[in-house]
């Protein structure tokens, strides 16, 4: 396929990236929000080098109660292809390339079976931000790509032995990288991240014209807590801006209970990159999702929160409000 748009991936972005030092992990990530208020999110992981997989997807009602199943597979049964997104765990799979990809997952009477359809192009994201190496940390580095920041989902869910027709809107990215060489019982992947990232805010914004995603947040103590920033705009289904001239404030600061993380009620994101600038203040509405990882003070949360942006895209202002999702990773 011929890569027609800057920073496109290219298929062989979104394949298995195996790497044979300790601490390598990948994973392969969707998630979609439907039209009847019900979203999920499925996470296909790769925790090492000739290991077994997790397959983890989660389910949410209107109201934001979750249900989740977890499929595990032995290497055995384990493959995934070098060349293009084709990654099957026992009877669950990920394939597709730009513009569609198509998951499965059954675990019980639980899964789903649904179609992402781009509505956008992909982004590789800059050095420094998404994707990074460094020399204080030789042979650790991770690799961020975007595939699809906007799709449009169709399909079906399965809950309990309920079946549900779904249509709606959704993402998947792809990540791979070695980290920390030590493993800790139980974390899998996560053991890779703890080497590379002390925390990092993670989401996006979907408006009529333009669609955001960010992530900001910091290296490890390795990396001397150095900022890793990134955000990137599009403009209809053609990137306009991809930067890491973006900032953040954290404000009101909380401590989960279940996890020990803090966390911030109130975050300012300050995009000030010349095509897309402003600001986005993110206020707490609920935390919809809390898993530790069994060392106080690390963990994963999920947010539901009140957006309110005031943008200038290369000229075009905006101001919005809006109503979103997005997560917090201390690993």
């Amino acid at each position: 396929m011929t890569v027609a748009k800057p920073f496109q991936p290219a298929p062989v972005d979104d394949a298995y990236h195996p790497d044979l030092n300790p601490g390598f992990f990948e994973w392969w990530y969707f998630d979609a929000v439907f039209d009847n208020k019900w979203s999920c999110a499925a996470s296909f992981q790769i925790p090492g080098l000739n290991a077994g997989s997790s397959v983890d997807f989660s389910v949410y009602d209107p109201d934001g109660k979750k249900s989740n199943v977890r499929s595990l597979a032995p290497a055995s049964a384990v493959s995934a292809s070098t060349k293009t997104c084709d990654v099957r765990m026992g009877a669950n799979w990920a394939k597709g390339e730009h513009p569609q990809w198509d998951i499965h997952v059954q675990e019980g009477d639980s899964g789903c079976d649904l179609t992402f359809r781009s509505l956008t192009q992909g982004v590789i994201p800059p050095a420094g931000g998404g994707n990074f190496s460094s020399e204080e940390l030789p042979h650790r580095y991770l690799h961020w790509t975007v595939c699809q920041p906007r799709a449009e989902v169709t399909g079906e869910l399965r809950l309990g032995g309920r079946t549900m027709p779904v249509r709606g809107v959704g993402y998947h990215d792809h990540d791979w990288g070695v980290g920390g060489a030590e493993p800790r019982e139980g974390l899998g992947m996560l053991d890779g991240l703890i080497a590379l990232y002390d925390f990092w805010y993670w989401g996006k914004l979907y408006l009529p014209d333009y669609t955001l995603v960010y992530s900001v947040g910091r290296g490890s103590e390795g990396l001397h807590y150095r900022p890793l920033n990134v955000l990137f705009t599009l403009k209809g289904d053609t990137l306009l801006a991809r930067s890491d001239a973006v900032t953040y404030e954290e404000r009101d600061m909380a401590t989960d209970p279940g996890t020990g993380c803090t966390y911030a009620r109130e975050l300012i994101i300050t995009p000030e990159d010349p095509k897309t600038n402003g600001i986005m203040t993110l206020k707490l509405k609920e935390v919809v999702e809390s898993a530790s990882f069994f060392v106080p003070g690390h963990g994963y949360l999920r947010f539901l929160y009140d957006c309110h942006a005031i943008l200038d895209f290369d000229g075009h202002k905006v101001e919005v409000d809006d109503l979103g999702i997005h997560e917090l990773m201390k690993p």
